[in-house]
């Protein structure tokens, strides 16, 4: 996917998400160009995981009120995207603290060998439904000689 269609797509999820909350605040704000929005590295190695899309509102109730409709109603463009989850940006201590929960996370699930455990808010939770664990792409090393 080349850049243009993620933007476009990227436009068209956050579109969707302030239009189906029906706040007239948000509706304005979003037409008159006033919420920012954009991937975060701005760019990716071809083989990296996906990045977060970060979105700037004017206010933190505004932020508040658009995150809380998202995790009540996911959009159905995100629908397709198992794995995406809409939270606010960390501190610094948040994301050391997130990142020790996610590699402790790692371990259980490597242990029962499914993905069983994940992390939301802090908290390792438990699926209800485990899944096999997902497979990562091999990369072929490089070649020293070349």
């Amino acid at each position: 996917d080349t850049g243009i269609q993620v933007k476009d797509l990227d436009r068209k999820i956050i579109a969707e998400m302030i239009m189906n909350l029906g706040d007239q605040k948000l509706k304005e704000q979003w037409e008159n160009g006033e919420i920012r929005y954009h991937r975060h590295p701005e760019s990716r190695a071809p083989t990296a995981r996906g990045r977060p899309l970060k979105v700037f509102l004017n206010t933190q109730a505004d932020r508040d009120l658009l995150l809380g409709h998202i995790r009540r109603q996911k959009p159905a463009m995100l629908r397709s995207f198992p794995h995406s989850f809409a939270r606010r940006d960390y501190t610094r201590e948040e994301l050391v603290a997130d990142r020790d929960l996610r590699e402790r996370a790692g371990i259980l699930n490597a242990a029962e060998d499914q993905l069983k455990y994940v992390v939301r808010d802090f908290e390792i939770c438990t699926l209800a439904t485990p899944r096999p664990l997902p497979k990562r792409p091999q990369t072929k090393p490089q070649n020293p000689n070349a």
